[in-house]
């Protein structure tokens, strides 16, 4: 009878050590009001399979001389006696691996930054701060300024719907759509954003609405932000991002005219032209089984014509560099 006890005790002692520390299976689970699912933790492996995983890894990225190679071809021939000062920033969204070309200078983004005041605004939507089915009071110059820019506009009693003005900042780059929306989100809300998509933000003696210098690798880390939707819900990036798509942009000279036409691309351009700045940062969905990668030029003192040659060369050379390699 006591070894039947002891027995016992033993399977008893053993289920409790299996089901605190051994490793179990886990399932995604739903997230509530939300079609999406959070990933399967990821369980302990072998010393030796991790070597494995990660071996593999390094096997998936560029070899040095293939990264090498297509960095030499930008910078001894596209990038010889062009106008202007130019700076590149590719990332595969895949593997990570990057190229860059004096990727850390930093220009001033004009236009760019309109992404993040859409992505404050839909950050205030997600917390129900805001409504996508309001509509916001325009000024009557507003009014007038919406009108000169495309007859093709809702406005009723002065007041504009949300949606709209959101299409308007994307599609059309639309400045007073920018200054009307601008009026729905706070600095400080502003700043978060650019801090959470990887921006810089403001110092603490400027004012919360600062518009900071941004540089290649700087803003491909807000398209990252889209891509993987870190800062965002998903619907929310989806968005974002369906708005950039070139079917819905009127700017297709500069990184849309180095791919082929069948090639998805959503992107969005800055520039003054006052200045010599013209920016283009995209992400490139390259045909299967390639994958997606993130492409941003900047440049300035140049000319539209020579940034328009030079921003879509590169865009031509990276697409075949990357699509053909073995």
């Amino acid at each position: 009878m006591s070894v039947c006890l002891i027995l016992v005790l033993q399977l008893i002692i053993f289920a409790l050590f299996a089901y605190h520390v051994l490793p179990r299976q886990h399932k995604e689970i739903p997230v509530k009001g939300n079609d999406t699912t959070h990933p399967a933790p990821r369980e302990l492996t072998l010393p030796s399979i991790a070597w494995n995983e990660a071996e593999h890894y390094l096997a998936e990225q560029y070899p040095d001389h293939y990264v090498d190679d297509l960095k030499q071809s930008i910078v001894n021939g596209t990038l010889i006696n062009t106008k202007g000062h130019f700076s590149v920033f590719l990332k595969d969204l895949e593997t990570g691996a990057w190229l860059g070309i004096n990727e850390n200078d930093t220009y001033k983004p004009w236009s760019l930054l309109k992404i993040s005041i859409v992505a404050t605004l839909l950050k205030k939507v997600e917390r129900r701060q805001l409504s996508l089915h309001q509509t916001i009071s325009l000024t009557p110059a507003e009014v007038q300024s919406e009108i000169s820019l495309s007859q093709e506009c809702n406005i009723r009693n002065n007041e504009m719907p949300m949606r709209e003005l959101i299409n308007r900042i994307i599609g059309l780059s639309d400045d007073t759509a920018s200054a009307v929306l601008g009026r729905c989100i706070k600095g400080e809300e502003f700043q978060e954003c650019l801090q959470a998509t990887g921006l810089p933000t403001a110092l603490p003696n400027e004012p919360r609405n600062y518009l900071p210098n941004v540089s290649p690798k700087q803003f491909a880390s807000l398209l990252k932000s889209l891509y993987y939707s870190s800062y965002l819900q998903p619907p929310f990036s989806d968005l974002i991002l369906s708005l950039m798509s070139d079917t819905a942009t009127l700017y297709d000279s500069q990184i849309k005219a180095g791919l082929p036409s069948a090639i998805k691309l959503v992107h969005k351009v800055g520039f003054n032209a006052g200045c010599g700045d013209f920016h283009d940062c995209g992400i490139v969905y390259a045909p299967l089984p390639h994958k997606p990668y993130v492409l941003c030029v900047m440049s300035t003192g140049s000319t539209r014509e020579e940034a328009d040659r030079v921003i879509s060369s590169i865009s031509r050379q990276v697409y075949n560099f990357l699509v053909n390699r073995k």
